[in-house]
């Protein structure tokens, strides 16, 4: 298991996207435009446990793009204990604030909290925007404007 520990850390999870990580502590993105991790080519397979910790005032700015958040694409991942807080999300479509976009996949008690807005024009969504075959358990979006 990889620890993440920083924002620094976070971004290289896109190094190895076959990874298994754990958050060690919250993170505040504050001033970052995000670059979501994975592609539709080159999907996030791995883990990321957030081991109940936080990632705050994640922001992207990709009103072109497809497949918008966090995590571009996932595909056959795992993403649990997570907990975004006040995400500021703006795609074209598949946009959300944990997951564009994904297949194959498990989320499990991720939680987007706190005054997030995500925008988009098809495909919008707190936790994943679009996805098929993915197993959603435990997992809200509150305090949240998604248009």
């Amino acid at each position: 298991m990889i620890q993440v520990r920083t924002k620094e850390d976070l971004k290289n999870v896109k190094t190895n996207l076959s990874g298994s990580y754990k958050l060690m502590n919250d993170i505040d993105l504050q001033g970052e435009n995000w670059e979501p991790i994975g592609a539709e080519k080159n999907p996030f397979k791995g883990t990321l446990d957030g081991n109940g910790f936080v990632i705050k005032n994640l922001t992207i700015n990709k009103s072109e793009q497809k497949g918008v958040g966090l995590f571009s694409y996932v595909e056959d991942a795992k993403i649990i204990n997570i907990t975004l807080e006040n995400p500021r999300v703006k795609g074209h479509e598949r946009t959300a604030g944990l997951i564009g976009s994904g297949k194959g996949s498990s989320i499990e008690n991720s939680h987007i909290k706190k005054k997030g807005q995500i925008t988009g024009n098809n495909y919008i969504g707190g936790i994943i925007g679009l996805g098929e075959n993915i197993r959603i358990i435990g997992c809200s979006a509150t305090d949240s404007i998604i248009k």
